[in-house]
């Protein structure tokens, strides 16, 4: 059982290294974005999605793209998928959630064939967020190197905690609460 999670973990690992140095030279990616670049060098994200801060060629806005990774595991393309779905309906709207700038959508991306027989279509689900450029708790934590009055840290906590209590109100479940999940501040 080990070998198996560690043979899908280097899928995971190809597949998002395969985003990481495929999808910044698409640009004008879909005909909207621009300027794309992995955010943290390596695509963010979890183990199966990949993130890329980009900009809408027509507005000049700043986004996120987030890419699914894990191509050749339909559980979790799924769980993808519906991520997706929900930020598009339930959770459209809701101030403490991240919020989608166009519908759930897929890229397709031509990979070549050996020997100049043509290309095999990929299709890249991909999901685009609204930028917030104060980033995560996780990247506050690493920028003041831990050093937060306590009533800073309780204001944090009780932001994420509203946020947990609210999707737990509309009857949804995370399943990946950490640091890196809870965005900070005002949107921009």
């Amino acid at each position: 059982r080990t070998g198996v999670a560690r043979a899908l973990r280097w899928v995971e690992t190809m597949n998002k290294n395969f985003l990481v140095s495929v999808i910044p030279t698409q640009a004008p990616l879909l005909g909207r974005y621009q300027n794309i670049a992995p955010i943290g060098g390596n695509g963010g994200g979890g183990h199966f999605s990949a993130v890329f801060e980009a900009e809408n060629v027509s507005s000049g806005a700043k986004v996120a793209l987030k890419f699914f990774a894990g191509q050749g595991d339909p559980y979790r393309q799924d769980a993808f998928i519906r991520e997706g779905a929900l930020l598009d309906s339930v959770l459209k709207n809701e101030p403490l959630f991240v919020q989608l700038v166009e519908s759930p959508g897929k890229f397709v991306y031509p990979v070549p064939l050996p020997g100049g027989l043509g290309t095999l279509p990929l299709d890249l689900p991909y999901l685009a967020f609204e930028w917030l450029p104060n980033g995560t708790l996780e990247d506050h934590c690493f920028a003041t190197r831990g050093y937060l009055d306590l009533l800073d840290r309780l204001e944090l906590f009780k932001g994420a905690c509203r946020s947990v209590t609210r999707l737990h109100g509309l009857r949804c479940a995370h399943r990946d609460l950490k640091p890196g999940n809870f965005f900070i501040g005002a949107r921009a």
